[in-house]
């Protein structure tokens, strides 16, 4: 039997690796062989291909994890190996091909690893592990991570922390952890979220440019108010206006492909374009406003807080 998981969420991958072994592990606790492989190091082939080959009366059943197959400098003969060994139709020799970062990787293929692939579609059990569009789509697997380390969170705090960790499921998990061992048996709230956790960006940084597409002014200038409190320079949220502006147009142009951000994001400004009439006239508008300014901050004419301030004029007049 052969799995094949990959996909950039490397913790998701590792974690649907550990619940295979775990499984195997369970049925068969006596007669249980299992090794893990490091692919992408040299001269690993001969030690993966012996764990195969060879027989014993103490191993019934053989798992082995084996990471980073298409970086292997031993790949052709790696695969080769797999292809005549038929382990994909063995019910005793198990294993378990971990890729991350796959996505990206894909398009640089080879015609030999191509055909792998292809091979891998066909004979093994494959899963992949992106990273998840929106929050709607990552609730059911938060669901079962919050019941698996036992904690209790309010829906809105758990959003804010999806929202804030979004491409890092390492960080996110261990930032539920974290939270859950303040208060034990206590159901985390929003407020603690804010006040305890560590995030790349405090949460009224994003609300700012939710505010903006919303068309809410009035808080949008109150969010800036409580970001700048909270540590966060008026460049950084100058600039990040810029790129939201930016990966608007793109999105109104059909050229997401373009944008630097995660799918979720993309995903949030192109259902709030819908309510906006006009939206590439007035998108494309704003954008040439920022850029003069921005002009203006690098040639040293204006610092980012009278900037700031003259693109909040520029908004509230619109």
């Amino acid at each position: 039997m052969i799995y094949f998981l990959s996909g950039t969420d490397e913790y998701r991958i590792l974690e649907k690796a550990e619940e295979i072994k775990e499984q195997y592990h369970k049925k068969y606790p006596e007669l249980f062989g299992f090794e893990h492989f490091e692919l992408s190091e040299k001269n690993a082939f001969d030690s993966f291909k012996n764990f195969f080959s060879s027989s014993s009366m103490f191993a019934l059943q053989k798992l082995a994890i084996a990471d980073d197959i298409f970086q292997s400098p031993e790949f052709s003969q790696i695969a080769s190996f797999l292809k005549k060994s038929k382990l994909d139709k063995d019910k005793e020799k198990n294993l378990i091909l971990i890729q991350t970062n796959f996505d990206k990787t894909k398009e640089k293929l080879t015609a030999e690893k191509k055909d792998f692939l292809n091979y891998l579609k066909k004979t093994a059990t494959c899963q992949n592990f992106s990273f998840f569009k929106n929050f709607s789509e990552a609730l059911p697997w938060l669901k079962k991570e919050l019941k698996k380390h036992d904690i209790n969170i309010e829906l809105p705090a758990l959003k804010i922390l999806f929202e804030n960790f979004a491409n890092d499921s390492y960080g996110l998990i261990n930032e539920l952890i974290k939270l859950s061992l303040y208060e034990p048996n206590k159901k985390i709230t929003l407020n603690e979220v804010k006040d305890l956790s560590h995030f790349y960006l405090h949460p009224n940084f994003f609300a700012i440019y939710d505010d903006f597409f919303n068309g809410n002014k009035k808080q949008m200038i109150f969010n800036i108010e409580k970001s700048i409190k909270s540590g966060i320079d008026e460049g950084q949220i100058f600039n990040y206006f810029i790129k939201q502006i930016r990966a608007a147009i793109y999105i109104l142009k059909h050229q997401t492909k373009k944008i630097d951000l995660p799918p979720f994001a993309i995903n949030k400004i192109r259902q709030k374009l819908l309510k906006w009439p006009d939206a590439q006239e007035k998108m494309l508008k704003i954008y040439d406003q920022l850029s003069k300014i921005d002009w203006l901050v690098k040639k040293g004419v204006l610092d980012y807080q009278t900037a700031l301030e003259i693109l909040i004029i520029e908004i509230k007049l619109m």
